[in-house]
């Protein structure tokens, strides 16, 4: 008695495991017949199973199943009111499996009478999507079998597939398998990249460069290369988010899409040099000079870099401090006319000051006077040389030399005055 027994446990046991490996093939055949709702209906039965649950097969399948779902939906999404059968042809072409790149074609046509009298015609597609058609032969709607409830179960149905391929990978019992896995990731990641372009076209930025991210992290983990053309767009899709909140004057949209910017691409110094004039109009002088220093810290060798310094530098009245970069920026490019007239701007400012203190001190304090006017005239003679260089470099700035003869004038420099004054003259009369 106790021999039957265990004879009939052991024939319940291995009629349970065949019956869901019946449930894998089953899945496969359903897949193959483009039959989604059974499909994946098998599979989750093979899947949750205790006898097949690390099966390499049918997570394999259960990846491959949610993927042609993930296929469907997005083949449903394309359907825009409106479309002519041949511009909805077009449109499901990425999804052909057969002939790459070429429209994908109904698979059976019908008329159907309307109340009216009217006839609409009904194109059947993969995975028996219907297409109506009106009489003028624009779409009027577009519809799946399943109604939608997979989005509802699963979610992000191509993380659900990537989670399946992923499992059977981390099975490896059967190599076959392992590598379609592999091959069908490839498929997920080029779908996570149309998903990126899509969000991208639609100026969806932020969930564009989400989008194309997880394409290179995708390839990073399964394959070890870095998917350099989605980050180069992940960074794109940063920079327009940021320049449309530019234009739009969104300094709350700049300042985020700089932070997410450093924080995807630390090493990108634009996203920090946009945040400081940003701070410069809010008056936080704190994040100016920060973000200045974070900017030269990463660029070393940018003469309009440290030019754009000195300008912050001077806005926020440290004038030591742009006089530093002025002269870095003049390091690096020699010809560098703005940096040169900013610098004698910053001479002939600290110049008017200390002759303005002079003038406001008492008539007896004639020795303290003196003292401060030589001062301002050594502070002159500096802009003198920086104002000169300028006019080297550029003949035709009047300002220029406007600027020179009122120095020359403050220091009574007759000759020089009398130069400048013809200079001035010819280009007034050109």
């Amino acid at each position: 008695m106790k021999r039957s027994i265990l004879l009939l446990a052991t024939m319940m046991i291995f009629v349970g495991a065949y019956a869901q490996k019946y449930e894998i093939q089953n899945a496969s055949d359903f897949s193959r017949n483009n039959d989604l709702d059974r499909a994946i209906t098998a599979i989750e039965k093979a899947t949750t199973n205790a006898e097949t649950i690390e099966d390499c097969k049918a997570w394999y399948l259960k990846g491959y199943i949610l993927l042609q779902l993930d296929n469907m939906y997005s083949m449903v999404r394309l359907g825009e009111p409106g479309l002519t059968e041949s511009e909805l042809n077009k449109a499901f072409a990425p999804y052909n499996t057969m002939l790459a790149n070429m429209p994908l074609k109904p698979e059976s046509k019908k008329s159907v009478k309307q109340e009216d009298g009217s006839k609409h015609k009904v194109a059947t597609y993969l995975y028996e999507i219907k297409a109506t058609f009106g009489a003028d032969g624009k779409l009027l709607s577009i519809t799946e079998p399943t109604g939608g409830k997979y989005i509802e179960q699963y979610g992000n149905l191509l993380d659900a597939a990537i989670s399946a391929f992923d499992r059977s990978i981390e099975i490896g019992t059967e190599e076959d398998y392992v590598l379609q896995s592999k091959q069908n990731l490839t498929v997920a990641i080029q779908r996570y990249f149309n998903l990126a372009a899509e969000q991208y076209q639609a100026k969806n930025y932020v969930k564009a460069s989400e989008y194309f991210e997880k394409c290179n992290t995708l390839n990073l983990k399964y394959f070890n290369t870095t998917d350099e053309e989605a980050m180069k767009y992940s960074n794109s899709a940063i920079r327009m988010y940021v320049q449309e909140a530019l234009n739009a004057h969104d300094t709350t949209a700049i300042l985020n899409g700089c932070a997410l910017g450093q924080q995807k691409f630390p090493e990108d110094v634009d996203f920090v040099m946009i945040e400081t004039p940003i701070w410069l109009a809010k008056k936080n002088n704190d994040k100016v000079v920060e973000t200045i220093e974070k900017t030269l810290s990463m660029v070393k060798d940018n003469p309009m870099v440290f030019y754009n310094a000195g300008v912050y530098y001077m806005e926020i009245g440290r004038t030591d401090d742009a006089i530093i970069n002025y002269n870095k920026a003049i390091e690096l490019k020699p010809d560098y006319f703005d940096a040169y007239y900013n610098l004698a701007s910053i001479y002939i400012d600290n110049g008017n000051k200390i002759l303005t203190e002079a003038n406001n001190l008492p008539l007896e304090e004639t020795e303290k006077y003196n003292e401060l006017k030589q001062q301002s005239f050594d502070v002159y003679s500096n802009a003198v040389i920086y104002l000169e260089k300028a006019h080297e470099l550029n003949t035709q700035d009047i300002y220029v030399l406007r600027a020179l003869k009122d120095i020359y004038t403050r220091l009574q420099k007759v000759e020089d005055i009398k130069r400048v004054n013809e200079l001035i003259n010819e280009l007034e009369t050109e």
